[in-house]
């Protein structure tokens, strides 16, 4: 349901819904009082009669929300409200100080907010990342100089430019960094991450301006587009076509907009040959209205 209904996901299962194809949907409720009892209990290490206070205040503040539950833990203790101490070898807490915090109505301005508290490399990476999607891989990154600099990382360099080894070891260091937040978790390929949740994607894109998102899209769809060059992969296709096509606005050359319209045409044939029509309508419609009126004339293709 957080997905927007064009999402070709949604598209998908729309389309699959159409033809009779059996879908099961499982909703995902909020925790009650207990379960979240329980999960704190469990993530501190401590009996429940000794965390039950502290349970009562996170329920109360995310009424048991999964991901507002563990980003409020976090919170509390990136506010050192929530500690561990040495010398009891046990958890404590300020119980005053966590019934006073704020947590925020919208998830989306909660992540943000502990976006903006890391390291300007690292916010800068993950707003990068939020425009390649939810999935991305270190190699875009270094195309796209997503690289933090080595001090934010903890490395120290009196280089004034980075080897290519270099800037893998600073961004390796960098996402292991984002795991530990838990903002990104890593996939079965070491160089290839995920967004731990679709919010802290959303959140990291709501920190570009309109035109930072658009000349950022055109430049992730131009090198999807420089590897079809080598590789024609449907699903490289559509990549580099709904990249363009987010930052269309920036496309002012005539050239430019012409390879865009042939690029749809493409990803219009390929989903149409899926069985996804909506897109394949999209697509093609879209390439349509970047030809002119002589151009659409004269389309042979």
């Amino acid at each position: 349901d957080e997905m927007p209904d064009d999402h070709f996901f949604s598209v998908q299962l729309h389309e699959m819904n159409n033809v009779g194809f059996p879908i099961t949907k499982i909703d995902l409720q909020n925790m009650d009082e207990d379960t979240v009892h329980s999960y704190v209990s469990e993530r501190l290490r401590l009996t429940r009669r000794l965390t039950r206070p502290l349970g009562e205040i996170v329920h109360r503040k995310t009424l048991g929300n999964p991901f507002f539950v563990t980003q409020f833990l976090s919170s509390l203790a990136d506010d050192g409200l929530l500690v561990f101490c040495p010398k009891l070898l046990r958890w404590m807490w300020d119980e005053a100080g966590a019934q006073a915090k704020n947590i925020s109505d919208d998830v989306v301005e909660l992540m943000a907010d502990k976006i903006q508290s890391l390291p300007p490399g690292l916010q800068t990476l993950l707003k990068v990342a939020s425009c390649i999607g939810s999935v991305f891989d270190t190699d875009m990154l270094l195309d796209l100089s997503a690289v933090p600099a080595p001090q934010e990382v903890g490395l120290q360099t009196n280089a004034q430019t980075l080897t290519c080894n270099e800037k893998n070891t600073v961004l390796a260091k960098a996402m292991q960094e984002l795991i530990k937040q838990g903002l990104v978790s890593q996939l079965h390929s070491k160089l290839t991450y995920k967004f731990s949740h679709d919010r802290i994607q959303q959140a990291s894109y709501s920190l570009l301006s309109e035109t930072e998102r658009d000349q950022m899209h055109v430049r992730i769809g131009r090198i999807f587009q420089t590897q079809l060059s080598t590789n024609d992969a449907t699903s490289l296709i559509f990549k580099a076509t709904d990249q363009l096509n987010i930052g269309l606005s920036r496309i002012t050359d005539k050239d430019d907009q012409y390879e865009l319209a042939k690029l749809n045409a493409r990803a219009g044939e390929e989903a149409y040959a899926s069985c996804a029509f909506a897109p394949s309508a999209k697509y093609l419609e879209k390439g349509l209205k970047l030809l002119g009126d002589d151009e659409r004339a004269n389309w042979k293709d």
